[in-house]
C-alpha cells in the first residue's frame, strides 16, 4: 500500500515538474 502511494507520489511530482 506505501509503496503503491509512493509511486503515485513520485508520478504526480515527474508531471507537476514536466
Amino acid at each position: 500500500m506505501y509503496f503503491h502511494t509512493h509511486l503515485l507520489t513520485v508520478a504526480l511530482e515527474r508531471t507537476l515538474t514536466d
